[in-house]
């Protein structure tokens, strides 16, 4: 069987690209999956959001500032750290 290894900082990288805001949800990571929807994509973005927090590229918004966004109490929202934008060049 053939696997697609995708590395977290090409994940990262598209994100960002996408959400000039500089804030995702689980949902836009979910949308990288090839299946695009369902059990398997959400699993797969929680993993991959996951490993970006820990390998330091992602930091979760405090409530206020994802009321403030979304207007949602219950959405989690994301940010790359100012150090990994830096690092890739994507800091303007």
């Amino acid at each position: 069987m053939n696997r697609i290894y995708v590395k977290s900082e090409e994940v990262a990288k598209s994100m960002y690209r996408r959400k000039k805001e500089r804030c995702f949800t689980t949902e836009d990571v979910m949308r990288l999956h090839w299946n695009r929807q369902g059990h398997d994509a959400i699993e797969w973005a929680r993993l991959r959001i996951k490993r970006l927090r820990e390998d330091g590229l992602v930091e979760n918004l405090s409530k206020e500032e994802a009321l403030a966004l979304t207007g949602d109490k219950r959405r989690v929202l994301y940010r790359f750290t100012e150090a990994a934008l830096q690092q890739w060049g994507l800091d303007k």
